[in-house]
Parts: structure tokens; sequence; C-alpha cells
């Protein structure tokens, strides 16, 4: 095992952020808002809000941080330029300045922040970060290597390349939402260089794209580990060569979401950077109560307590789904008993196909043609991809009862997603369950019994209401439905249908 690194190098973007807490993110014009909250100045920027947290929200009587070099690019002659300058002397850190030529403004963003929620809208003026771009450099293996930000310079990433082949140790990127909505397809080469992509969901389907985020980021094309945040929504870590992570977010009372991610990669990295084998669902808890706390501020660089992250670790989110109950947070709490077990049950026909399969749907040679005749398209098959590997990522157990035979159910599988069959933990059709006394297959109601454990919570997809009355009936309370109606003319689950089982496998239904 090589030894944990000794140095922290950070290029990244800085800007002085001008926030906003306004009653919605719509401007009325001719009209004068009157606001709550004072209008804020404070510094941010990716890199400067990731430095800010790491060095200076530790635990006490933790080791002292990596001895930490940031590289970025402001302009300290002007007002902006000052007060970044200011903050930066606060922070154990060397600063590189490399200062634009010629001459361009320091960056700034209007930040505007809606009081009622989590949601915000940004106006930025990149400056003299619009023409950054450090050369490449030769780093130690020791030294790990973080870039904050790189969508705000993109005129970096040719250098970004080179200095990754090149350096022998670790590495980490926070990439930045993709302003052009060109850029993301650029970073591409970069991944399989790096030991840690840290990205939100929409970032991560927008690097991944047209490939499954899940998919795209277990492969030999992704970092050997990429972190996903979703705001409130659970943060998945996927790696190349083990299955997924999720950790339910920290419950929070957003103030301010900016630079909530920067936060996440801050408390993250703490703990993965220490260690060698890093403790990675630790440190995914860490990252959650950092980003938990700082929505709490107003300002992505407001000072972040460790008191406040404490009290999170102490009662908050349970360990990662899939991750051994030992690794929890350092000298934090045991584990939260683990969640109730829960089980997915799909029917088949009109539900997950999109017609009534027969043998004749199942003996073209073309397997698009299977694709779409049993499945209506291509981008419906990977919409229920998406979800059933995101049931999975959670924990939930996955299976079909269906009064098709079984073995037509594999064979449309087979043929058009093999990985279908490895998702799925029981397929049962017809001749799988009992009969009545005329020797018809016997009710869901009754089957499903005996697919869902006595302790399991379930939800029950099926476009037969009959079948949906009865398997409530059965579980009861423990139990929700979900009815397909296809009286219109078939076609299955649909998008709506796809978003309620996501919202039902994370705890978001009333």
């Amino acid at each position: 095992m090589a030894p944990p690194p000794t140095a922290l190098h950070v290029v990244g973007d800085v800007f002085l952020d001008i926030t906003v807490l306004a009653p919605s993110l719509s401007i009325a014009p001719d009209t004068d808002t009157l606001l709550a909250s004072p209008v804020t100045s404070r510094p941010g920027g990716s890199g400067l809000n990731f430095l800010t947290h790491y060095l200076t929200c530790l635990p006490p009587g933790s080791p002292a941080p990596l001895p930490a070099t940031f590289t970025s690019s402001l302009n300290p002659a002007d007002e902006h330029g000052k007060r970044l300058l200011s903050h930066l002397s606060s922070l154990p850190l060397t600063f590189v300045n490399l200062p634009p030529s010629p001459p361009a403004a320091t960056g700034h963003c209007l930040v505007l922040s809606d009081a009622n929620s989590s949601d915000r809208a940004f106006y930025t003026h990149r400056g003299a970060m619009g023409g950054f771009s450090p050369p490449p450099a030769r780093l130690p293996p020791a030294t790990h290597l973080h870039v904050s930000g790189l969508l705000n310079f993109p005129g970096y990433i040719p250098a970004l390349l080179e200095t990754l082949r090149e350096h022998r140790g670790s590495s980490s990127l926070c990439p930045q939402s993709d302003a052009t909505g060109r850029l993301s397809p650029e970073l591409r080469p970069l991944l399989p260089h790096l030991t840690y992509l840290i990205c939100s969901r929409s970032e991560a389907a927008a690097i991944a794209d047209p490939s499954p985020p899940a998919a795209f980021f277990s492969s030999p094309a992704a970092p050997l580990h990429t972190v996903v945040t979703d705001g409130p929504s659970p943060t998945f870590l996927y790696s190349r060569s083990s299955p997924p992570l999720s950790l339910p977010s920290f419950p929070s009372a957003p103030l301010d979401a900016t630079g909530a991610g920067d936060a996440f990669a801050a408390g993250f990295l703490q703990l993965a950077l220490a260690d060698d084998p890093p403790p990675l669902p630790a440190a995914l808890r860490r990252g959650a109560a950092f980003g938990a706390a700082c929505v709490t501020n107003v300002g992505a660089s407001a000072p972040l307590p460790w008191a406040k992250v404490a009290e999170l670790l102490g009662g908050g989110a349970p360990p990662p789904r899939g991750a051994p109950s030992r690794e929890v947070e350092r000298g934090g709490p045991p584990p939260a008993p683990p969640a109730r077990a829960r089980h997915a049950v799909f029917d088949f026909d009109k539900t997950l196909a999109a017609i009534e399969v027969g043998q004749y749907d199942l003996t073209s040679s073309n397997r698009r043609q299977v694709i779409t005749r049993v499945f209506g398209s291509q981008k419906r098959l990977d919409s229920l991809l998406g979800m059933l590997r995101e049931l999975r990522d959670l924990g939930v157990r996955l299976s079909v009862l269906s009064f098709n035979s079984s073995h037509i159910v594999r064979k449309a599988f087979t043929y058009t997603e093999p990985e279908l069959l490895k998702l799925f933990a029981t397929i049962k059709g017809y001749e799988d369950v009992g009969t009545n006394q005329i020797g018809l297959p016997v009710g869901k109601g009754e089957s499903i019994r005996e697919i869902v454990g006595a302790g399991e919570e379930a939800l029950f997809v099926d476009d037969s209401s009959r079948n949906v009355r009865d398997v409530k009936e059965a579980l009861g309370e423990r139990a929700e439905t979900i009815f397909v109606d296809c009286s219109g003319g078939g076609g299955g689950m649909q998008q709506v249908h796809v978003e309620t089982v996501g919202m039902w496998a994370r705890g978001e239904l009333g």
C-alpha cells in the first residue's frame, strides 16, 4: 500500500460572491423588491471555498491538515482582489497568483438565493479566471492534486491532462457546472487518470451522457472513485472495482446552498487522504455532514464550526448502505441501526415491458428491433435501467411477479439487456406459483407473500388494478402500490411511474 499524501496542491477558482437572499428567483421589472436580509459580499469560488473548509473545520486534537499550495488568478490591484487576498492571508497556505495578461478584473459572482428553498441562480463575470491556464506541473508523488471549479477556467484542460498523465500520486476534481452546455465531454480524457471525481447529479449526467451515470462511472473509462451528490437526496459512490455505496443525507434547514458541494469535497478528502486504503464510508459521512452544515450559513466560505459538523455526525444520516458498519466517522458514535429491509416487486407485461410479450416478439435476430418491440424504445429501457440501478444502490431487493411465463421474462431480459437478470433477485411466472381449485394461478395477493419477507417493506407495481388491490390487502400498511393505467393503449411504466418509484426508494413519499 502507498503511504497517504504529505502535501496538497490545489488549482482552482476564486471569486467575490455577492449574495442576495431573495423571496424568489423571479425578477419583477420596474419594481422595488424589499429584502428581509442584507445583501452580503464574501470570498468565494470553488477552489477557495474548498480550502477554507478543508483547512479550518477540524475536530479538536486532530492532526494538522496537509501543507497546502493554492494556484489561482485575481487582480491584486482592484477592490475585489484585495478582499480575496485578505481572506487568503488568514489561511495556512501558500498562494500562487497568476494574474491575467492583459489585466482583467477579479472574477465576481452575483448569487441569487431563494430564501424559501435551496434554489439558486448565478450571474458570473469570470474576469481574471476566464484566461487562467497554468502550465503543466511535475508534482512529487506524495502530493495530492485537487482541481476545483475547472469549467470556470476550461483553458487549463490540456495542461491538466498532461499533468495527470505524468503524476504518480493521487488526484481529485470538482468540475463545476457547465455554463456553456458544451464543455462536459471535454473532461472525458481526464477521468481515467483521476483518483476521485466529486460532482453533482446534473454534472454527472452531463459527463456520462449518453450512458447512464451508474454504468459509466463503474467502467474503466471513469475515475477510480466517483462521488455523486444530490442536495437532500442520497449521495452515491461509484468505483471501478467494488459495488456502489449510497448515503442518505443529513437533515438540515437550508438557508443558502451555495458552496455545499465544495464543503462536501473538503470533508470527504480530509478523511479520504488520511489513510491508505482510504476509509471511504467514513469519508462520505464527513463530507455529507460538511455539506449539510454549510447550507445553514449565508455565504459559501462562511466559517464552518466543527461543533456543527459533530452534532450532525452524532445523530444524522446512517452509515452508507453496502459499507461495513465498523467504518464510521472516527471518534463518532456507533453506527445507526440498519434501515428496515425493502423489496420492490414489478409485474412484467405492460409494466416493465410495454406490451404483453409472447414468444413471437423475441424471434428477431435484430436486438434493436426486440428492444423496440418489448420495451417501446431504447430510451425507455435506459430509464428503467437507471431506476432499477438506483433501487439496487439504495439496498432495495428487486423481484418480478408475472402471470406470463418466467421463461419468457428471462428470455426477454437476455435478448435485450442481460444486466436485468442480475438486478432481479427473483423472477416468478405463472408456472412458479400455486394454482387454485380450477387450475389457474393464484392471485398476486397470495403469491406475493412467498416473495416479500415478513420484515420487509414492499413496493408493488402492476397494470392490473385488481392485482394492486389484492397485494395491498395482503400486505397492509407495509406495502406501497403503483397502478400503471394502460387503458389508453398500453406502453407500460412511464416517466411519472419511474419518478414515483425513485421517491419511494429515497423515502420521499408522504
